[in-house]
């Protein structure tokens, strides 16, 4: 069968930038599946996506024409009722050839076929390819409406002024072309035609494509349109290093120069990029600052000294049009930020004058949430929990105190109301000037982070301190007056800050500030507590600590299964231990679950578990004289030992020598179940045994529910 090269082109009006290289892989990907259903991408095809801040398009170099025919089986009914002995057809069978629009001669194209031993009659029907037109409006149409219904889109009303439609922005045109002929195709209340649009200023007007294998070229050399995403994203990443090697400057983090560089391209269709510069007197103002207003309202790309990183005057300006007039191009832009930095200049200025305590009181007059007070009374509460996580922590609680105290006091701050994601990044430099400790300049610049990537030492304890303080306090207090996450929704950033609380932990650990062991540990459950009876005001759900640690500990989960399985996750956290002890618990488990002793540990588990509830009534007491049998003696005596030693390794936490202590207890239990009737007539004696039995399924279980564990290790 024929192909041919199949083009498909939607132009909008503008896409949302942040989300177009999303868009254009569900665009790509629900058209290749349709046509991929029908079978009629060949197999030495080769496809091509492409997208701009107002297109989206998709080219095949080997569609075929037609869907392959079709044989579809259709079962009628057992033989035995639609053949008489003779083999000759029944009423019941013709009756149900003329419902399918069949009759008598069509008794010979049917065929028997044994299912289920059972023989049934069985027709083949024959079902037509369909047209390459009819699969490609199917194909349109079906993803116009998957990524309508995916993103948020917009209902608008077509030209006609009567009818409205759904899509993520209005479209204007639709180009379909299969090899040279343009296939009649309607979506959107628009009409297909082989015509597109060039670029928005250097060629708005229609083009026409007269094949479909040269779409992308037309619109490079006639449009100029680089319609490939990535095309256009490596040509701007090599423009950018160029500029920035020219001026013997790097371009500074690599995330951060990522994410900008996916938005730029998404807002141009043919790029050139420009050397800007602002005056040198703005560099004076915090970088983060400069960068803030560069990146994210102007989309420019900072320049940094190679040998020390130090932020340049210099920026590079990624344009959508190409000029041979540069100039006009790079004054503009340098206009546009003058006056930005001239306002951050006057606002930092300005701001100085007043140091960050005489701006605490200030407070009262921001709304934290209109339900639990002001941010003045967030402070008063961010303080108590600092001092108290000091203590715990044995560190300066004075220092915390301070750093809590400041948190939040650049709120109020000319800067913070221009630029609100330099909130506590502006803090820190004003606690910098001010004075105050290293310590103290550090905790406000690192409140708002998302996690500690180094660990957690006594350099740092404070911004560890005024950390996890934020977040719970976040956390308790939201949960407090009912706001959790849904669905993928979390305005709030509940999950971000429960893993915040997650991540403190464990860098606490890696720096040594906890041992991993339950001495001076904080516990999570009394942190929540203490939290909670912070906040005044009336309808807080009292409930709020548990489930807010029941949260934390499901998010700790779900991070888990990336690195163990899920029946040693669910063992640990059954016995709810301390954050800090669970990395341990888990790496210890995990160990254990591979050695032979394991099967003996589960299965005498589960024995004296099954034991354990035919018993319904409370059993409080042991004695002794009512052991009549050896292996009751024995493990009782071997509970009697190993019970405080197991106790002080459980304090300790030594939990692998713990279960290798456990291994004697659980032998001699084994011994026990197998050699004493434990449900006897007797039933003081039977009480007797279930509660050793009791004691002795405790120590074993201590801080891991063997009953959760399973003998397969790939339990994910």
């Amino acid at each position: 069968m024929r192909t041919k090269a199949l083009t498909i082109e939607l132009l909008t009006e503008e896409l949302p930038p942040k989300k177009l290289f999303e868009i254009e892989n569900a665009f790509t990907n629900s058209i290749i599946l349709n046509l991929s259903n029908n079978n009629v991408i060949d197999n030495n095809n080769i496809t091509n996506c492409y997208s701009t801040p107002r297109r989206l398009a998709i080219s095949f170099s080997n569609i075929l024409e037609n869907s392959p025919d079709i044989t579809k089986k259709e079962k009628l009914m057992p033989k035995k009722i639609g053949l008489t002995k003779n083999n000759q057809p029944t009423q019941a069978l013709i009756k149900k050839l003329y419902s399918k629009g069949l009759d008598e001669k069509d008794v010979s194209r049917i065929k028997i076929e044994l299912n289920e031993q059972q023989e049934y009659l069985i027709i083949e029907n024959s079902i037509p390819g369909k047209t390459i037109q009819n699969i490609v409006q199917e194909t349109i149409t079906t993803t116009i409406q998957n990524i309508s219904n995916q993103y948020q889109s917009m209902r608008y009303q077509l030209q006609d002024e009567v009818n409205t439609v759904k899509f993520i922005r209005p479209a204007r045109n639709l180009l379909v072309l299969f090899g040279k002929e343009l296939l009649d195709i309607s979506v959107l209340g628009i009409k297909s035609s082989n015509e597109t649009i060039g670029h928005r200023f250097m060629s708005n007007s229609l083009i026409t494509i007269d094949h479909a294998n040269k779409y992308e070229h037309v619109l490079e050399t006639k449009g100029f349109v680089i319609p490939s995403f990535i095309k256009r994203k490596n040509y701007i990443l090599n423009e950018l290093q160029e500029k920035s090697a020219q001026m013997n400057s790097i371009l500074g983090n690599e995330k951060e120069l990522m994410s900008l560089l996916d938005e730029v391209t998404a807002t141009v269709e043919y790029p050139s990029v420009y050397i800007g510069e602002f005056d040198k007197k703005f560099l004076e103002l915090p970088r983060e600052c400069l960068i803030l207003t560069m990146r994210s309202h102007q989309k420019y790309f900072p320049l940094f000294e190679k040998e020390t990183n130090n932020l340049t005057n210099k920026f590079l300006i990624v344009s959508n049009v190409y000029s041979g007039k540069k100039e006009n191009i790079i004054t503009g832009n340098q206009k546009v930020i003058y006056p930005r930095l001239s306002d951050a200049k006057f606002f930092y200025k300005t701001d100085s004058i007043v140091s960050l305590d005489k701006r605490v009181l200030k407070l009262k007059n921001v709304i934290y949430h209109n339900k639990i007070g002001n941010q003045l009374e967030r402070v008063e509460r961010l303080r108590i929990i600092s001092k108290y996580l000091a203590k715990k922590l044995l560190a300066d609680s004075i220092l915390a105190d301070r750093a809590a105290m400041l948190s939040k006091s650049d709120l109020e701050s000319l800067m913070v109301g221009e630029f609100p994601e330099l909130q506590g990044i502006i803090g820190s430099y004003y606690a910098k000037q001010n004075g105050e400790p290293d310590s103290i300049v550090e905790a406000l610049k690192n409140q708002y982070i998302h996690r500690f990537d180094n660990p957690i030492t006594r350099k740092n304890i404070i911004s560890a301190i005024l950390f996890l303080s934020e977040r719970i306090e976040k956390l308790i207090g939201l949960f407090g007056i009912k706001i959790y996450p849904s669905g993928e929704k979390d305005p709030y950033g509940l999950r971000r800050a429960a893993i915040g609380i997650i991540n403190v932990f464990e860098k606490m650990v890696e720096g040594k500030i906890l041992e991993t062991n339950y001495s001076n540990y904080v516990d999570i459950l009394d942190l929540s507590k203490l939290t909670i009876s912070l906040f005044h005001k009336k309808n807080i759900d009292l409930e709020a600590p548990q489930k807010a640690v029941n949260f934390i500990h499901e998010r700790y989960k779900y991070q888990l299964l990336n690195n163990f399985n899920r029946d040693i996750i669910e063992a640990a956290f059954a016995k709810t231990p301390p954050l800090h002890l669970i990395l341990k618990i888990l790496k210890t488990l995990e160990v254990f679950k591979t050695t032979p002793k394991i099967s003996l540990y589960l299965t005498t588990n589960k024995r004296i578990n099954n034991f354990l509830k035919q018993n319904n009534q409370p059993i409080n007491s042991f004695e002794e004289k009512l052991i009549d049998n050896e292996p009751e003696r024995i493990l009782y005596e071997d509970f009697l030992i190993t019970k405080p030693i197991l106790l002080e390794l459980l304090q300790l936490g030594k939990f692998s020598e713990y279960l290798e202590l456990t291994e004697s207890l659980v032998y001699k239990a084994d011994d026990f179940l197998n050699k004493v009737t434990i449900m006897t007539a007797d039933q003081r004696i039977c009480n007797n045994r279930l509660f050793l039995l009791s004691n002795i399924r405790e120590l074993i279980n201590n801080f891991v529910d063997f009953s959760y564990l399973t003998h397969d290790n790939n339990n994910i």
